[in-house]
């Protein structure tokens, strides 16, 4: 990413790219010393009881995919769910559920816009 030029100066334009949100993974990866999925495991998916192993895909250097790519069973779907109405279950701080599906970035006409990595789709 280092030698890829910016497409405007930051702040000034709303550029989509899923390669930052790759690079986010990295750096967290990095800062807790294990992959994001054993991260997951620990923080999220033991505490909360999840019942399989979610797998996410990686890249060609060996890198587990943030911006997309979290693969786990209908039934945990259904958990991760429930877990963001629990506001994080206290596992996350509270309202920190609430804080990151609301629109923090506006997008085109605010029927797509920004919270924290993610989409927000509709009226929040």
């Amino acid at each position: 990413m280092r030698r890829l030029a910016r497409a405007q100066p930051p702040g000034q334009e709303f550029h989509y790219s899923t390669v930052e949100t790759d690079l986010a993974g990295c750096v967290l990866s990095r800062a807790v010393g294990m992959s994001m999925s054993n991260y997951l495991t620990r923080r999220i998916w033991a505490p909360f009881g999840m019942e399989s192993d979610a797998t996410w895909l990686t890249d060609a250097a060996g890198h587990q995919r943030s911006g997309c790519c979290l693969s786990m069973t209908l039934r945990d779907y259904a958990r991760v769910g429930l877990f963001m109405l629990a506001d994080g279950a206290g596992v996350l701080p509270a309202g920190w559920v609430k804080d990151a599906t609301l629109p923090h970035l506006q997008v085109g006409d605010g029927s797509r816009d920004h919270g924290y990595f993610g989409w927000i789709t509709g009226n929040t």
